[in-house]
């Protein structure tokens, strides 16, 4: 991180060259410059240079109550430097924002008591941008492990490509296999597209953790380069590796599809599904076919109904409720009959659920099964998909009593549709046996 020295050195000699400014700050009490740059008291006009003097006088009037022994003692100096920062940073500040974050980047050094500058970094977590960058890279290789993750934080949120650039660096010289996990977990929230090499590089670490954390990343940044890397990776893990980097490959694919391409999508959606993956994965994949080729992965959703596998059938009747488009509608509607009894309860639920009325006639049909839960089913489904076409159907099972009678009277004051209220309401009353306070 010492290339990043010049960019702080350049910042402690902007601040050294300003002793005009200093002594026009100077005039001005601490107190009082607190109460204006926490907003208690009207703000007065001063040049660039004299406004980071004040910032940089009241910045250094806080350190030592910020590094103070007790907790106590720090909260007071702590609370009004973070005040100091929110009121910067609000919109129309920028130049209070800039000075202050220099201000508190020209003591990160090591001469600040460890508890001011563990507080500083987390207040330029938040506001700081691309003037920090290099201060805070510094501290990376810092001799105190909370300094060095304080300043990873501080890299992670900044929003500058420079602080992305710094994280990159410091993981190619990482040696530990710890700071290196942190790192990736840095990068991969980021999704830094230009760690991509070293983070497919380091799909073959030694260090399990490592490889998880490595492909974690991965699967954040997405991209065709990074699908390309977990997709070499997968034959060669196993275990808690594998299922990190099959996760990753799905999160690339589903990054793929998000974006329009339903094709490179497809195939590794196709490539997990097709292979001896755990169930929970195969189930991930297929729905992302569902969603990107559905026509393609109709079948298979239809198979894993008539299945015996629990799991994957349930998982299935979730993809009848998610598959896109009336032809998916028509393909489900048309198996309802094939399918044992259970799973047509599940199926006519889901149906019902898609809001598909060219489901209808086959919820129609199944009113008519020989199996009571099915037809329930059926008469239930009715109240989303029915129309005036079924009103006749559900009254005289209203009147007929028993449990389609209770499912058919549910139904009838939730069917909906242009002609339902003149051919049906004549016969609510008498069907459903409204109470008497209606």
């Amino acid at each position: 991180m010492k290339r990043f020295q010049t960019v702080a050195l350049a910042l402690a000699v902007a601040l050294a060259a300003i002793p005009a400014a200093m002594n026009a700050a100077e005039e001005a009490n601490v107190e009082d410059l607190i109460k204006e740059f926490t907003g208690q008291a009207e703000a007065k006009k001063r040049s660039p240079q004299q406004l980071q003097a004040a910032y940089a006088r009241v910045v250094e009037h806080l350190v030592g109550g910020m590094g103070a022994e007790k907790a106590s003692d720090r909260r007071g100096p702590q609370d009004t430097l973070e005040t100091m920062c929110h009121h910067a940073a609000a919109p129309g500040r920028e130049p209070a924002r800039l000075a202050l974050c220099r201000a508190v980047a020209a003591r990160l050094d090591a001469k600040t008591p460890l508890e001011a500058r563990v507080w500083m970094l987390r207040m330029l977590q938040h506001v700081g941008r691309g003037e920090v960058v290099g201060p805070i890279a510094d501290l990376l290789d810092d001799d105190e492990a909370r300094i060095r993750e304080c300043a990873r934080r501080a890299l992670q949120a900044n929003t500058d490509p420079e602080a992305g650039k710094a994280l990159l660096a410091e993981l190619s010289s990482a040696g530990k296999p710890a700071w290196q996990v942190a790192l990736l977990n840095a990068l991969g929230y980021r999704r830094e597209a230009g760690a991509v090499d070293a983070a497919g590089k380091l799909l073959g670490a030694k260090d399990a953790s490592v490889v998880e954390a490595a492909a974690a990343a991965l699967g954040k940044i997405g991209g065709d380069e990074a699908a390309k890397a977990l997709a070499a990776a997968r034959p060669k893990a196993d275990g808690a590796t594998r299922a990190a980097v099959v996760d990753a490959y799905l999160r690339c694919a589903d990054g793929m599809a998000s974006a329009g391409k339903t094709r490179e999508a497809g195939a590794v959606y196709e490539a997990i599904y097709g292979s001896k993956e755990p169930t929970k994965a195969r189930i991930a994949a297929l729905r992302g076919l569902v969603m990107t080729q559905a026509e393609k992965a109709l079948p298979r959703v239809i198979e894993l109904l008539k299945g015996a596998d629990a799991e994957l059938r349930g998982a299935a009747v979730m993809m009848v409720r998610a598959a896109p488009g009336a032809s998916a509608t028509k393909a489900f509607a048309s198996a309802l009959p094939k399918l044992p009894e259970a799973v047509q309860v599940l199926l006519l639920g889901a149906l019902a659920d898609r809001g598909d009325p060219s489901a209808r006639d086959a919820v129609v049909a199944a009113m008519g099964s020989e199996s009571e839960a099915v037809k329930l089913a059926a008469i239930g489904a009715l109240a989303d998909l029915g129309d005036a076409s079924v009103v006749d159907r559900l009254v005289k099972l209203a009147v007929a009593g028993g449990k389609p009678a209770d499912a058919a009277r549910r139904s009838l004051y939730r069917v909906g549709g242009k002609d339902v209220n003149e051919g049906s309401w004549a016969w609510r009353p008498k069907a459903t046996r409204r109470p008497a306070w209606r």
